[in-house]
């Protein structure tokens, strides 16, 4: 239930006009074509970019260790510090050794966060049975991190990036979470928004020719937006 509210907010950003659908994926298409230009100096892999966004991290004190992480097509993991150090992690006794070989001067029972590819998550998700029990995974998605939440066990788990604090997309389809990623965070223009508080009257009575409660009052309330309200009936 809780999961199913967060995403009627989704639902309803996704409810747009045709024009602003169609224009969504160009515009979305013209910021990666900018950032892969960009990255394709600095390294242009997923966990190059990966790697750059644990550099950009402040550094946690609150018992919290970075690294960026990828699974590979061959069933490894691929692990990389601040420092730019890679490990490469294919058996399960290799896996143990990533924090004492990567971080080596965290202490015992700090917490990993990986802040793993996008591939990672839409291609080779079955590889997230081999991490250490506890980690936390961060979806890396440009310069972007968000928490990875994860509900259920085995085959019927599913994963949900929460994109705000009480707002969470769930990690089925690469296009679709892109999608939604972009309605979610560009700027609204106000002249494309329209705020109603709707307050029911006493009494459920309904109309039966008009087919609506008679005794239903629209109050039209406008908070920061510059423009008139006509009656509504």
């Amino acid at each position: 239930m809780v999961i199913a509210s967060q995403l009627v907010l989704l639902a309803a950003l996704l409810l747009l006009p045709t024009a602003t659908q169609a224009n969504w994926l160009s515009k979305f298409t013209g910021a990666a074509e900018h950032t892969a230009s960009r990255g394709s100096k600095l390294g242009s892999t997923a966990i190059d970019n990966a790697a750059r966004h644990v550099r950009s991290l402040t550094v946690d004190a609150d018992g919290v260790a970075a690294l960026a992480a990828q699974a590979t097509q061959e069933g490894h993991w691929r692990f990389v510090n601040r420092a730019g150090e890679t490990l490469t992690a294919g058996t399960p006794d290799e896996m143990k050794r990533v924090a004492s070989v990567l971080l080596p001067e965290t202490k015992e029972g700090v917490k990993l966060a990986l802040y793993v590819t996008e591939d990672t998550l839409f291609v080779h998700r079955a590889a997230l049975k081999d991490l250490p029990k506890g980690v936390e995974l961060n979806l890396v998605v440009g310069r972007e991190s968000y928490r990875v939440v994860r509900r259920g066990d085995g085959t019927a788990e599913r994963l949900f990036a929460r994109v705000r604090g009480n707002l969470l997309v769930e990690l089925t389809d690469r296009k679709r979470f892109e999608e939604a990623v972009w309605q979610l965070v560009r700027p609204l223009e106000a002249a494309g928004g329209r705020v109603l508080a709707l307050q029911r009257a006493a009494g459920n009575r309904f109309d039966q020719d008009a087919r609506h409660p008679t005794g239903e009052r629209v109050e039209r309330r406008l908070e920061h937006l510059p423009m008139t309200w006509r009656d509504v009936e």
